[in-house]
């Protein structure tokens, strides 16, 4: 039990260190973008591949993602840096409706969060840019190939403020219309990276 209420707490943690954006509204004197997505992986009928593969335990909450199950990489393409274990986190987390009505059902998701102080800084970049958030994943567990994967997001910058317009997956784009999160934290028109990812793997 005090295992389960040390891995709360810690996501909790890390939870408001990515808490960065302001729930009001997104100002030009908004603290750094805070990107959060959760990826769930599925078999060709539908299966979570994660809770097929029993990654965690039944009284474990969450914990954090093993490179040896899923090595993941996030790079940025504007100055073309890769984001670093400070300012990416990587959990399992076992989603329910009661942590939140975005969660259809009790399952394991991975949870991938990360900060980006670029967007704050905005004497050392131009005012108005476009940004692609490169994720790359490799797991032979999880896909069933040791194929290279990506998802990408693509972001439109200005000042401050940043809209989150499209996702792809291996290059095919992804629908967000009907994505609970995506369309949680709208702002002026603007979105952030915030979604529940659904992969379709072998």
């Amino acid at each position: 039990m005090q295992e389960n209420l040390k891995v709360l707490l810690t996501l909790l943690i890390m939870s408001s260190f990515l808490s960065c954006a302001n729930d009001n509204e997104i100002e030009d004197n908004a603290t750094p973008a805070s990107h959060q997505i959760y990826l769930r992986f599925v078999s060709p009928i539908g299966t979570n591949v994660l809770d097929s593969l029993h990654v965690l335990e039944n009284d474990v909450i969450g914990k954090e993602l093993d490179d040896n199950l899923l090595s993941i990489s996030i790079n940025r393409t504007s100055d073309n840096q890769s984001f670093g274990k400070f300012d990416m986190k990587k959990y399992l987390y076992r989603a329910s409706p009661q942590h939140g009505t975005e969660f259809e059902k009790e399952e394991t998701l991975v949870d991938l969060g990360w900060c980006d102080f670029n967007i704050w800084d905005i004497e050392k970049r131009p005012y108005k840019y476009h940004e692609i958030y490169i994720i790359t994943m490799i797991s032979p567990k999880i896909f069933g190939d040791k194929k290279l994967h990506t998802l990408n997001w693509y972001v439109n910058v200005a000042g401050r403020t940043y809209d989150a317009y499209k996702c792809e997956y291996d290059y095919e784009e992804i629908s967000l219309d009907n994505d609970p999160l995506y369309n949680k934290r709208v702002y002026d028109g603007r979105h952030m990276v915030l979604a529940i990812i659904t992969i379709v793997c072998k």
